[in-house]
């Protein structure tokens, strides 16, 4: 069975668009651990929308996107 899928490009965004989202979960925790436990004073994020919902939506569009390509692919 052949399982490449007809559209490589897009499913390559989102795969990159779910890794970005990823990366940017991990950067918001990491950082919101140091302002708590270690003193640090990052405040990029503190009252931003982008930062508050941001990470959380582009990983679940990057999923539900390559979700969507996959399927189509069967």
């Amino acid at each position: 069975m052949n399982n490449t899928t007809k559209l490589p490009a897009l499913k390559a965004f989102f795969n990159i668009l779910f890794l970005i989202g990823a990366v940017m979960l991990i950067v918001k925790i990491f950082a919101a651990f140091g302002n708590r436990f270690l003193d640090w004073r990052f405040t990029f994020f503190e009252d931003s929308l982008f930062w508050m919902v941001g990470p959380l939506a582009v990983t679940i569009i990057g999923a539900i996107g390559t979700e969507l390509l996959a399927a189509n692919n069967k």
